[in-house]
């Protein structure tokens, strides 16, 4: 009975994790995707920084002053808004390359994605990144 139930419980968890590497892989595939796809429509290749910024979440409003704010690395924002706020968020985020989500058909939560080469590294922390690298 006790073997039984070790092979039950041993079967539910190797599924459990074959389903989360799958989800995983997924996102990594969609992600490897979006920026191939931005480093396309931009003229960097190497090192880019991109910022996910959706104008409905709180920390719009510290991104948005922190990116009015001259800064010495420019970022590839890649900004869900309206048309008409995305053209006044270009003007305003001087030195900044600004793509309307919907060019790229892709809605994420706000997040900093460094691309170099073929690796990236995603930041959550939107705000406390832009502090930390102005």
């Amino acid at each position: 009975m006790n073997s039984l139930l070790f092979l039950c419980n041993l079967i539910w968890f190797t599924a459990c994790l074959i389903v989360l590497f799958i989800l995983r892989r997924e996102d990594n595939n969609q992600m490897n995707t979006v920026v191939n796809q931005i480093k396309q429509m931009s003229s960097a290749q190497d090192n880019i920084r991109i910022l996910f910024l959706d104008y409905a979440e709180p920390v719009f409003k510290q991104a948005d002053d922190l990116l009015s704010a001259d800064r010495p690395t420019p970022f590839i924002v890649v900004f869900h808004a309206p048309a008409w706020l995305v053209a006044a968020k270009t003007k305003k985020w001087k030195g900044h390359t600004i793509i309307h989500a919907q060019t790229l058909n892709f809605k994420s939560k706000s997040m900093v994605v460094i691309a170099h080469k073929k690796k990236y590294r995603i930041y959550g922390e939107v705000a406390a990144y832009l502090k930390f690298t102005s």
